[in-house]
């Protein structure tokens, strides 16, 4: 019963739209935060200026993010395809 559920064409959807939706949100959010800190002042003081190179790793976390949810969706449908041929065979 378990494997049917994971092997079954619904799960493989859900999965890959919250994934692709998660990834969406982040990839918006890593423009967003780069179109930030690419419309700062640059005449401010040296610290205050430091503070705002946090839009950019706020940026690469969510470009790093996205990247790990890509890789994640596409392992689990080559799983998932593996383990319908599997079943398929036996």
């Amino acid at each position: 019963m378990c494997i049917r559920f994971i092997t079954s064409q619904l799960l493989r959807v859900i999965v890959c739209a919250a994934a692709g939706l998660y990834g969406l949100y982040n990839a918006i959010s890593c423009f967003v935060t780069l179109y930030k800190a690419g419309h700062q002042p640059y005449l401010m003081a040296g610290t205050v200026r430091f503070d705002f190179q946090g839009y950019y790793m706020m940026a690469a976390m969510h470009a790093g993010i996205c990247l790990l949810l890509g890789v994640l969706v596409w392992l689990f449908l080559k799983g998932t395809k593996k383990l319908r041929e599997k079943i398929a065979v036996g």
